[in-house]
């Protein structure tokens, strides 16, 4: 829905992708100078595919089960702390990963740092390897995909709008556009959205994901 103009935009992340991150980094930017609630949901690959329990079905398997640990501690925080915690997390450990190169196979400083870094207690850590939180995790991609279908991965973005909800598998870019650009993409996608007989457009990946594009964001580092 819209609330006072304000559209409301789920995005759908996996700490290992670097494809969210730049995507996300794109979104966070574009939020400040678009009417947008931007709430940050976990999205687990390793659940997706089926690669909890060592089925190695992408050559990503591992990182996408180092990513399900941290995506656990995430989850357990966000109980407590609520959604925004989430994007608070999302953002260091996304930094940390792909704009400082920090192993994701690495979880346990990971974590601690991620942890330290917003302010939450170490505690959480343990809950890396909980598996009682991959019930809710389970939840959130049985949600989108009950929206955008089965054939679906990160970054994944449902949008509520005035004619319903709408869910579209990226924009997926290969850099962090410049801000105009960035808010023209915006601005264009928006529009699509209200576009009831529109659903769908993709295109052949014509150059490798360059996640450190956004390091201007964080030029203090």
């Amino acid at each position: 829905m819209i609330y006072n103009n304000i559209m409301m935009v789920n995005f759908y992340f996996d700490p290992s992708c670097p494809w969210s991150w730049v995507t996300s980094r794109w979104l966070t930017e574009v939020s400040q100078h678009r009417q947008i609630e931007l709430i940050f949901i976990p999205f687990s690959l390793a659940l997706k595919n089926g690669e909890l329990n060592g089925g190695d079905v992408t050559r990503h398997a591992a990182k996408h089960r180092s990513s399900h640990q941290i995506l656990r501690v995430i989850e357990s925080v966000s109980l407590d702390h609520g959604r925004a915690s989430t994007a608070k997390l999302y953002d260091v450990f996304g930094h940390a990963v792909h704009n400082q190169n920090s192993s994701i196979l690495s979880t346990a400083p990971l974590i601690k740092t991620a942890l330290t870094d917003c302010g939450y207690a170490k505690t959480y850590a343990i809950s890396a390897e909980d598996a009682k939180f991959d019930a809710s995790l389970q939840t959130y991609i049985d949600d989108a995909e009950a929206i955008a279908g089965n054939d679906i991965g990160v970054p994944l973005l449902i949008i509520d709008h005035e004619g319903g909800r709408k869910a579209f598998f990226g924009p997926v870019l290969g850099s962090l556009p410049a801000l105009e650009a960035g808010l023209q993409l915006w601005d264009s996608l928006s529009g699509m959205v209200a576009i009831d007989d529109f659903y769908e457009l993709k295109s052949k990946r014509l150059r490798p994901v360059n996640p450190k594009s956004t390091d201007r964001l964080y030029k203090s580092d």
